[in-house]
């Protein structure tokens, strides 16, 4: 039961900073890597569907943060540590302000930087 409800709080935190990551002021930043918005879309379009399985969401996590921007790349770091430690059933980081602002900067970098809110299915469908 805590592994559920552990990672629905992190996951909610990260859903509420996807859909207002477009929100606000930004500064220009190079665009990310193609290896981190194919991981940021990934993870933007199956996140929905997860569910509470924080294997799962480390699974996807883990090449958005391997190939994060230097401007993030410690906060895509936290927020993996955060899911693999739900992961283990570990409770430090649940409802932990600094993984939650972590994780909405990533996000917002993703929508921003690969222009999520932009792309299309693969194969156009």
């Amino acid at each position: 039961m805590f592994r559920t409800r552990a990672t629905c709080s992190i996951v909610v935190g990260l859903v509420v900073g996807i859909g207002s990551a477009g929100c606000g002021d930004s500064e220009e930043l190079a665009r990310p890597s193609e290896e981190f918005c194919e991981a940021a879309y990934e993870y933007d379009q199956r996140v929905s569907t997860l569910g509470d399985d924080a294997d799962e969401h480390v699974e996807l996590v883990e090449p958005m943060a391997r190939h994060a921007p230097d401007d993030i790349e410690a906060d895509a770091e936290r927020f993996l540590d955060a899911l693999q430690q739900v992961a283990r059933g570990e409770d430090s980081v649940v409802d932990d302000p600094d993984v939650e602002a972590a994780s909405e900067r990533v996000h917002r970098r993703a929508i921003e930087g690969c222009r999520l809110h932009e792309q299309e299915p693969p194969g156009g469908l």
